[in-house]
């Protein structure tokens, strides 16, 4: 077993009635996590594994046989050490090139009695995909808005009377290669895509509550080849961007002012980094370690000011065009720090100090006593995208179980086939 992989899983999982799978494609890892699911809830996450690779960058497929064989490990390791044997999974991803489309649509409400039903809802999202598109451009999400019956805004329309509704909606899209690079490394892996997902979208799941989402919230996921930030406010989202620079970026910085070698410039960043100098007490004192390797006398003070200047240029270049688009970070908005890099100290209280609101660490909402390992901001994406995976679509959860053919019919999803392990990291 490789270096770079880690395992979490659940010893104590008791009998589920469905288990679904969710790859999510990092900036420079690929994770695949399990849970289950029970009448379109998420209910536990029972398994998260996940590898590094030189396969993705910020994001985005660039060798779909790097990436092929890490979704083989990843399923082969799903059934040798979780237990089970991946068929179809659902895909998670991040491209710095989506859109975020506005479209309104209309159906005429033609159930028995005029009244609205989940499938009235599902008309509603297939007449607001009708919308031109470029060609290499591909539906990801359609995100309800608001929803009008009869020309009245309602919050939640299943079970009403009424003639007309109508929808605000939004179109995420991303280019149409980027399936077609994912629908191929899952080919050659051997597993089948029941859908796809955009996981920056997805991530509130996992770290916001109702509450977070109508009075405003922000979440910021900082990877190590790429940074995310999504907004919602009312309960909608408002704003997402992604831009292909993270952790890595910080690295380079270090190595190129120190003039060390990438490890090097990695290791400083993890053992002696500080997000900004203020953040130091003694910050002029010499980091003996440092100089032991021949690097001379470089202070804490020096790594934090380093480290402060690409923290800054993350947040610049994410930041400028959220401001341009009218679309501010204040009270009383939560902001939640998510992805790998949030873990560089003192990063929390620098932006609380440049934001000048409250920032919070990104923990995905699993139970407190599970998990430990993964309720951690690195693993807010998978879990959220995971998450993701109970909902039928963007407009209300299905129910997966209602009958007892139902299970048997679903059942080719995962194949319970070996007995549970003891949780263990590589």
């Amino acid at each position: 077993m490789g270096n770079n992989r880690e395992v979490i899983m659940d010893s104590n999982l008791q009998d589920i009635e469905q288990l679904v799978a969710a790859i999510d494609i990092g900036s420079n890892k690929i994770s695949l996590s399990v849970g289950s699911v029970a009448s379109g809830q998420f209910v536990s996450l029972s398994g998260l594994i996940h590898y590094n690779t030189s396969g993705v960058n910020a994001g985005r497929i660039v060798n779909v046989e790097e990436v092929s064989r890490i979704m083989r490990d990843l399923i082969s390791d799903a059934r040798s050490i979780l237990g089970f044997e991946v068929e179809e999974v659902f895909v998670g991803l991040k491209d710095r090139d989506f859109q975020i489309h506005s479209n309104n649509a209309m159906v005429a409400v033609d159930e028995p009695g005029n009244i609205i039903t989940q499938r009235t809802l599902e008309r509603l999202s297939c007449a607001a995909r009708a919308l031109p598109l470029n060609p290499n451009e591909s539906i990801v999400h359609v995100i309800p808005g608001r929803f009008l019956v009869d020309g009245t805004p309602v919050a939640k329309p299943v079970g009403m009377k009424g003639v007309r509704m109508d929808i605000e909606a939004r179109i995420l899209t991303v280019p149409t290669s980027i399936i077609d690079d994912i629908q191929r490394a899952c080919n050659l892996a051997g597993v089948s895509i029941s859908g796809i997902i955009f996981s920056p979208y997805a991530t509130h799941l996992s770290v916001a509550l109702q509450r977070h989402l109508i009075l405003g919230c922000a979440i910021i996921d900082i990877g190590a080849g790429s940074t995310d930030i999504t907004v919602y406010r009312n309960g909608m989202l408002e704003y997402c961007d992604v831009i292909p620079i993270g952790g890595n970026y910080i690295t380079n910085h270090i190595a190129s002012q120190l003039r060390c070698i990438q490890s090097e410039a990695e290791m400083i960043k993890q053992h002696f980094g500080y997000a900004a100098p203020f953040l130091l007490e003694n910050g002029h004192e010499t980091i003996e370690q440092l100089s032991g390797l021949g690097m001379g006398n470089i202070s804490w003070y020096d790594v934090s000011g380093i480290i402060e200047t690409a923290v800054r240029d993350i947040l610049v270049r994410l930041l400028e065009p959220l401001h341009e688009a009218g679309c501010e970070l204040d009270h009383p908005m939560t902001v939640f720090l998510t992805g790998g890099t949030s873990n560089l100290r003192g990063l929390k209280e620098y932006l609380e100090n440049i934001l000048e609101m409250k920032v919070e660490a990104g923990i995905p909402t699993i139970p407190q006593g599970m998990f430990d390992m993964a309720r951690a901001p690195q693993f807010a994406s998978s879990v959220g995208t995971l998450m993701h995976c109970a909902q039928g679509s963007d407009f209300q959860a299905r129910t997966i179980i209602d009958s007892e053919n139902k299970v048997k019919e679903k059942a080719n999803v995962f194949n319970k086939v070996a007995s549970w392990f003891e949780s263990f990291f590589d």
